[in-house]
């Protein structure tokens, strides 16, 4: 066996000993993270023989370490009686805070109405005593302002890092939060699962933390500063938020690596041990590769690198590290083993809500197999194999038809599952399983192509009210060839439609003719028939299917359906007629007829 495949197998032998050991080990590493201290970038943290760090070691022999980013004090003058006196008894109370080391006169502005007082801080710019000034001297402008009458601010360059840091800092909880929860939905549609993507979450956080805490013991406390050219100071403002983007995207690809091999064997076997070491060992090396590459990428810019790149170079590399050879080939297998089956159990309820995300495109192979079953039997507009249709109230067993191109059908059935068959061709519902495709077309893929060639029609309490005229042209504006044309093109055909209804209806009812205007509700029942039959196919479909207001029952009333649908419809034209059974064979007409008996599906027979 692989050294992968070992060592998953040591890994569920032990997994609760592993997952102890390897959450408190990044527990512990995580620990200095606590005392992560961020800044932007200053000459301190320059290399000893760069001309910035020689002039920042010169200012701070020289003068104090607080000249190289003294603090600026603006005062609004313009509500002052006497302007030096104001600035003076500022000038004051800024010298008499602890820890500051000299206050420059107050300047006033050409105009008189701003004044600017300098403040030097005993400590550096960068380190936390400053940050403990600025933070001791905006407490105090308040009292200051109602003492004096005037408006103060502090800022300058050193006060804005202050600022810009905090900022950074307040938002990496809420953005961890945000990284987090976007990755435990993701997860949640990728894999089906509930354990998984709180796993990979939490391993995320491990990792990151544990990478934090890293940087916090080198960068901040000088542990092997010398061994890796470090000068030990403040974290750069941006490192966290950067080092947690971006190890954020690749703790996810290792996870999906890992975690969707182990899915698939699931799904194929039932068996978790199984599962859990076929899938390790599929994306071990990939991940073991990928996680290596991007390590030493990283870790090449630590020694010899800016002091700005320097830390955000090394918390990468051990995240890196953290997350693919301790979280995700260790403690993720240990996780998965100590679950077990229920590792991939996820809430029926929670599984209708969540998309499903198809990650390794076990959709488009089922599309190209789909795609290839279609093109062997093309020539029929529609073909149904061991279809299953419904749900768990309604369900229709395996059937399977062929329809031909201008073949017309009598569909048998009860209306529910005539009902269901209109409804899955119509790609309104999805087929339980089988096969399925319209037109070349298969289901569910190209549901969307597939509806486009079939129409359902059905008379409507409304539609006994609307003038004939209106109904057909309303009926053909639905339609992909016909709705594309001129209005006026539109009404000439409607014209046509009616002119063929009273030459047909002519053999049933001489001298009752049918306008444009004619209310359907109106008419007899044998010219309803004919009205319905012609706006049912009026929008000339590729498959027609037709449900009558009322059963189809009576022999006399099924012919004239026949005769006016075969009349009206196009030669190219599927039409499909619902009817209750039993089911008969259909001799009134000269086109091309067939039989698909719903009713007989227990039977074994459902084409004739």
């Amino acid at each position: 066996p692989s050294m992968g495949r070992r060592w998953v197998r040591m890994v569920m032998k032990y997994p609760l000993a592993v997952s102890v050991v390897s959450i408190l080990g990044l527990g512990m590493i995580a620990i200095p993270a606590l005392s992560l201290d961020l800044n932007l970038p200053g000459g301190g943290q320059e290399p000893a023989d760069s001309t910035q760090r020689k002039a920042y070691d010169l200012i701070s022999e020289g003068f104090g370490p607080g000249y190289n980013g003294p603090l600026l004090v603006a005062v609004d003058l313009t509500g002052s009686d006497d302007l030096m006196k104001d600035l003076d008894f500022l000038r004051a109370e800024l010298a008499a805070v602890p820890g500051v080391d000299y206050v420059s006169q107050g300047f006033p502005s050409p105009g008189l109405d701003t004044g600017i007082i300098q403040v030097v801080s005993e400590f550096a710019p960068d380190s936390v005593e400053t940050k403990n000034l600025v933070g001791e001297l905006r407490e105090r402008t308040p009292v200051w302002e109602e003492s004096y009458g005037n408006a103060l601010a502090i800022t300058g360059v050193t006060a804005i890092g202050v600022d810009i840091s905090q900022r950074i800092q307040d938002a990496l909880i809420p953005f961890g939060l945000v990284v987090v929860g976007l990755s435990i939905i993701l997860l949640l549609a990728v894999f089906r699962s509930i354990v998984v993507p709180i796993k990979a979450a939490l391993g995320f956080v491990l990792s990151v933390t544990a990478a934090f805490g890293v940087v916090v013991a080198i960068f901040q406390w000088g542990w092997f500063a010398d061994l890796l050219h470090v000068t030990p100071g403040p974290v750069l403002s941006f490192m966290p938020i950067l080092l947690m983007a971006v190890l954020f995207g690749l703790a996810m690809d290792y996870e999906v690596f890992l975690v969707s091999g182990m899915r698939e064997q699931h799904v194929k076997t039932g068996d978790w041990r199984f599962a859990i070491e076929e899938g390790y060992s599929q994306g071990a090396r990939v991940v073991t590769s990928a996680a290596l590459i991007m390590f030493f990428v990283f870790a090449a810019f630590v020694p010899e690198g800016s002091a700005t790149l320097k830390p955000i170079a090394l918390g990468l590399a051990i995240g890196i590290a953290f997350d693919a050879f301790v979280v995700r080939m260790t403690l993720v297998p240990a996780l998965m083993a100590l679950f077990k089956n229920a590792a991939w159990w996820l809430p029926k309820s929670i599984d209708k809500r969540v998309p499903h995300a198809d990650v390794e495109g076990e959709a488009l192979i089922a599309h190209i197999h789909d795609v290839e079953w279609a093109s062997k039997t093309s020539h029929l507009v529609v073909h149904a194999n061991y279809l299953v249709l419904g749900d768990e109230r309604h369900r229709l067993e395996p059937i399977s038809f062929e329809w031909t191109a201008g073949e017309r059908l009598d569909v048998v059935g009860e209306p529910t599952t005539t009902r269901l068959l209109a409804a899955t061709l119509a790609g309104a519902i999805a087929p339980v399983s089988g096969s399925l495709h319209v037109g070349g077309h298969p289901f569910p893929s190209e549901v969307r192509r597939a509806h486009a060639k079939v129409s359902v029609w059905s008379p409507q309490d409304a539609d006994a009210l609307t003038p004939v005229g209106l109904a057909l042209d309303e009926r053909m504006r639905w339609s992909g060839t016909l709705g594309s044309r001129a209005p006026k093109e539109r009404r000439a055909l409607v014209r046509e439609t009616i002119e063929r209804i009273n030459s047909l209806g002519a053999k049933y009812f001489p001298g009752k003719i049918i306008s444009e205007d004619s209310i359907p509700g109106l008419l007899s029942p044998a010219q309803r028939v004919l009205v319905w039959a012609a706006i049912a196919v009026a929008d000339a479909s590729a498959v027609c299917l037709v449900a009558p207001a009322e059963p189809l029952t009576d022999a006399e009333d099924r012919e004239l359906w026949w005769k006016a649908l075969d009349a009206f419809a196009t030669p190219d034209q599927t039409v499909a007629l619902f009817s209750l059974p039993p089911a008969r064979a259909l001799t009134t007409i000269s086109t091309p007829t067939g039989v698909t008996d719903l009713a007989a599906v227990h039977s074994g027979v459902v084409s004739l």
